[in-house]
């Protein structure tokens, strides 16, 4: 093998031999590690097994390499594109290979349409195609970002090829797991992480819509530059309207001018209809959404409901604010109701005052969204309870005895509240009483019900339906509250009066939209009946004769009942019994001492009694009360004391 300066063989350099071989069956390499000058000719001579030697046999030149830096490559599209300078000459082809480490893996060439071999001048800012030889797309990335390398080589008609020239790193694609398209907003945004490792902001991120994952049908829809994509959080490519159940594709170019592969993040979901929309429920007081006969999405994989607040119902980037979310599922079912509390685990009202209209969208796993379509009817205000306890429970709604804004023993399974709130057809009422356990009734306007309604739980009413939202609330008839639901609404400690069973209330329109819940009105709930004590160890003799003084101590705070005199021993007053021994004289008559209200009892004997020890002295052993002592004394929330005789307890 030889090196000439020309077709007629001048100046023959010899560059190797090989020997050895049946050169008529050869088909693999001849001669290696031989360099060839540019733009040197190659010649070769054969010498046989008596030392003649042919005539030179001219092979051409060796193609001079092409530049790389005027080359760039795209992965996402297998073809190449000129800048800078022409490349080629009329007889040369380009050829494609990777280069990894010094490693070079021969990948394809520049080929027609038809996959034949396109020889030529590759024009400048002129795309070629280059293929496999099966026709099949190139592809240079190979999962090595930081030495997967494109790198080109010309070869000419005599089938000589040039020395490889690099064309740099083909990117990797974008992580698309890390970026999400809203419909609504027409924008891309990186939720988290690294969408690519070059963190040169010259780089460029190109968005795309396609019929298909792999690109078919393509439209360009913006690109982003300026940023370092290995970092950048929020907002990336904004004014993007990529039409609905289209696929978003993504690709990648570095400073050298290459592109990645497509990445597909998945289709934008198709929207819920508004007449889905219009046909659905939702609570402000739980956050639930109600599907009702119309499906929001055709979707049977994994989707989230976005549900959205909104002043007018028309989408604004301002004012359409992105509330809550369900929990990922199949949300292609109809008459369900899906709970949207993810974000923090609960619901947070909204403020219908400043935005009324609630809207929702639907976001697939791969973080796209669709547009938001809001309900046409608004969200009602939440009612207002009478703010005065005595005017929601009235003397009597809690009980025999029970003042205003107390429900009692007697009372607790069948309580009266009178909300206040007027309502029109099909509205409903919902009422709640919590205190540790909870009852819900509601209250619905029939629909032939002419004019504004107020209804009363605790009144049957042809105009008002009741019904328990949580089971034996109480009475479905007559809407009356049963106090003793799910074990029980806690009562009062004893010795505290205070008000602190919580009332609240929705509202419901008729579309089905419910408010959230009122400002609670507190009502007291005590079943307890009181008890007397009488402390032996705080009373003092007088050793004297004249009025005695006893205090009996309430459990709780009492009031009397009736008017309150003298009395006598005897079982039709108050006092039946009272005992004593040891004194001089025992009392035998006694009155209550002008007792209204208090926990302090106090009783004063007659002025006959002495209790100068007559020998063997005791204080007090016994005090009853008599039959009419039940009805001597009640707690605040009207609970009398229930025994026949009441005994004092001695302390």
């Amino acid at each position: 093998m030889w090196q000439v300066d020309d077709a007629n063989n001048a100046t023959p350099a010899a560059r190797g031999t090989k020997t050895g071989v049946n050169l008529s069956t050869l088909t693999s390499d001849l001669i290696t590690a031989q360099t060839i000058a540019n733009p040197k000719y190659i010649a070769y001579t054969i010498t046989d097994e008596n030392g003649n030697t042919s005539t030179f046999a001219n092979d051409g030149q060796v193609p001079v390499a092409p530049v790389g830096a005027n080359i760039t490559w795209s992965d996402a599209v297998s073809k190449f594109k000129i800048r800078n300078g022409n490349v080629g000459s009329a007889d040369t082809q380009l050829r494609i290979y990777r280069e990894n480490i010094g490693l070079y893996t021969y990948l394809g060439r520049a080929v027609t349409l038809s996959n034949a071999d396109l020889k030529g001048i590759y024009g400048v800012s002129e795309e070629f195609a280059a293929r496999k030889t099966d026709n099949t797309a190139i592809t240079v990335y190979n999962n090595d970002p930081v030495n997967d390398k494109v790198a080109y080589t010309l070869v000419n008609d005599n089938g000589n090829e040039s020395a490889y020239d690099d064309g740099g790193l083909v990117p990797a694609k974008p992580d698309v797991t890390k970026l999400a398209y809203s419909k609504a907003a027409k924008k891309t945004i990186v939720s988290a992480g690294v969408v690519s490792v070059d963190a040169d902001p010259g780089c460029i991120l190109y968005c795309y819509q396609a019929d298909d994952a792999s690109g078919s049908g393509l439209i360009s829809k913006g690109l982003k530059s300026g940023v370092d994509l290995t970092a950048h959080f929020g907002d990336l490519e904004a004014n993007q309207d990529i039409a609905e159940d289209k696929f978003i594709l993504y690709t990648f170019k570095n400073l050298a001018g290459n592109t990645s592969t497509y990445a597909s993040d998945g289709k934008v979901p198709v929207a819920p209809t508004q007449a889905a929309v219009s046909a659905s429920t939702f609570s402000n007081a739980s956050g639930d959404i109600g599907i009702k006969e119309t499906a929001f999405t055709s979707l049977t994989a994994n989707t989230i409901i976005n549900v959205y607040e909104d002043d007018n119902g028309t989408y604004d980037a301002v004012n359409s604010i992105k509330k809550n979310w369900t929990a990922s599922a199949d949300n292609s079912g109809i008459n369900v109701t899906k709970s949207a509390t993810i974000s923090g685990g609960v619901w947070t009202a909204i403020n219908v005052g400043a935005k009324p209209y609630v809207g929702y969208s639907i976001e697939t796993a791969d973080g796209n969204e669709s547009s938001i379509i809001f309900d046409t009817d608004q969200i009602p205000a939440a009612p207002t309870l009478p703010i005065a306890s005595t005017t929601l429970l009235q003397a009597g709604d809690g009980g025999t005895d029970a003042p205003a804004g107390y429900v009692n023993d007697t009372g607790k399974a069948a309580v009266t509240l009178r909300p206040g709130i007027a309502l029109s057809a099909n509205e409903k009422l919902t009422l709640k009483v919590n205190k540790t356990n909870s009852a819900i009734m509601t209250a619905t306007i029939v629909s032939s019900a002419v004019g504004n309604i107020t209804p009363v739980f605790g009144t049957t009413d042809a105009n008002v339906t009741f019904a328990n939202s949580i089971a034996n609330s109480g009475n479905a008839t007559t809407g009356k509250f049963d106090f003793t639901v799910g074990g029980g609404l806690s009562p009062i400690a004893e010795s505290a009066g205070v008000a602190d069973v919580a009332v609240t209330a929705t509202k419901t329109s008729s579309n089905g939209n419910e408010s959230a819940w009122s400002a609670a009105v507190n009502i007291t709930y005590d079943k307890t009946a009181p008890t007397l004590s009488f402390s032996q160890a705080a009373y003092v003799f007088a050793n004297d004769a004249g009025v005695k003084i006893f205090i009996l101590n309430a459990s709780e705070y009492v009031r009397a009942n009736s008017g309150l005199g003298y009395g006598t021993i005897d079982p039709a007053y108050g006092i039946k019994t009272f005992t004593v021994a040891g004194w001089a004289v025992p009392p035998t008559q006694f009155k209550f001492d002008n007792f209204l209200q208090g926990t302090a009892v106090t009783i004063t004997s007659d002025n006959s009694a002495n209790d100068t020890d007559a020998g063997g002295r005791i204080k007090p052993a016994v005090i009853q009360l008599g039959t009419a002592g039940i009805a001597l004394f009640k707690d605040l929330a009207g609970n009398k004391m229930t025994n026949a005789t009441v005994t004092v307890i001695f302390e």
